[in-house]
């Protein structure tokens, strides 16, 4: 293994654990403030148990309708939070993050660089 190949393994291992920690560490918060919103709102806790034949239907929706939204935005503000970290302690942009959005399966670029390769041809 070359030098290069070395840095490049090691600095992965080190962007996946400072993600893993800080995205561990969004979830959990997230987690608690949810339970006491929850409670806050409700006044009841949180459904534990989904087949526990106390909690209705409504209920069972609204909680996992709303500890999902929450666990989602705090996992992309998790990962977001930690690319920044990453770059202010390494000056770069974290590994297999480019900076630019990656287009999707299968496309040939953005929708707007299409638009301007067919603008380019009328010319």
């Amino acid at each position: 293994m070359t030098r290069k190949e070395t840095a490049v393994a090691g600095a992965k291992t080190g962007w996946t654990i400072v993600r893993t920690v800080t995205m561990l560490g969004a979830i959990v918060a997230s987690r608690k403030a949810l339970d006491a919103g929850w409670k806050f709102v409700t006044g009841r806790e949180p459904p534990a148990r989904p087949y526990d034949p106390g909690v209705t239907r409504g209920e069972l929706v609204a909680w996992i309708t709303v500890s999902a939204a929450a666990t989602t935005i705090a996992r992309l503000l998790a990962d977001r939070s930690a690319a920044r970290r990453w770059q202010a302690w390494t000056g770069v942009l974290p590994p297999d993050v480019d900076g630019a959005r990656a287009p999707a399966a299968g496309a040939s670029g953005s929708v707007g660089a299409k638009i301007r390769r067919l603008a380019g041809r009328r010319r």
